[in-house]
């Protein structure tokens, strides 16, 4: 009865041994199924992407997100006068792939410098416009259809700020 009893005890051991072996080297790499693109790598079963990409799989351009006209409103201050709110519109262009855009914007009639910058979801970064008597810093903040776009101004002489910020929404455009 012992002897059976230490057989059993043994035989039950090594299916156990046997089964955790086996289901351990059946574990996959989730990486072996995940096709990273554009330059992607996979690490524990998500696309690491490069800037610019993003996505799942790293199939989406950043700038894609920004690019298209917005139609909104602008608010300025000056030395804490809040100025009257304007109609206004924006235009983010692709420059180059995949997340190089310009930002123009529109005042009635007269545009705005067209500022170049880096799209990184969900804000993008422009240069600084400086023509040696006024510095103008824009940024942008999307969130799914709507911008924000934030200006800093400062005449160089006096020191003077204004900020303004244009609140927007994606114009989106039908075929007939």
């Amino acid at each position: 009865m012992k002897k059976i009893k230490s057989i059993l005890l043994a035989s039950f051991g090594f299916l156990a041994m046997g089964g955790m072996v086996l289901s351990t080297s059946c574990e996959q790499d989730p990486c072996t199924t995940l096709l990273c693109q554009n330059g992607g790598s996979c690490t524990e079963g998500l696309c690491q992407c490069p800037t610019g990409y993003e996505g799942a799989q790293c199939e989406i351009k950043t700038a894609t997100r920004f690019i298209g006209k917005y139609k909104g409103t602008t608010r300025c201050t000056h030395d804490n006068v809040l100025f009257p709110i304007v109609a206004d519109s924006v235009v983010l262009n692709l420059v180059k792939d995949p997340n190089k855009i310009s930002l123009v914007m529109y005042a009635g009639n007269t545009s705005v410098v067209d500022f170049k910058g880096t799209a990184d979801n969900p804000n993008a970064t422009f240069e600084t416009f400086n023509n040696g008597v006024v510095s103008i810093h824009p940024s942008i903040q999307i969130d799914g259809d709507l911008i924000y776009v934030y200006l800093e101004s400062i005449t160089l002489a006096s020191g003077e700020r204004q900020n303004c910020k244009f609140t927007g929404k994606k114009v989106v455009i039908t075929n007939p």
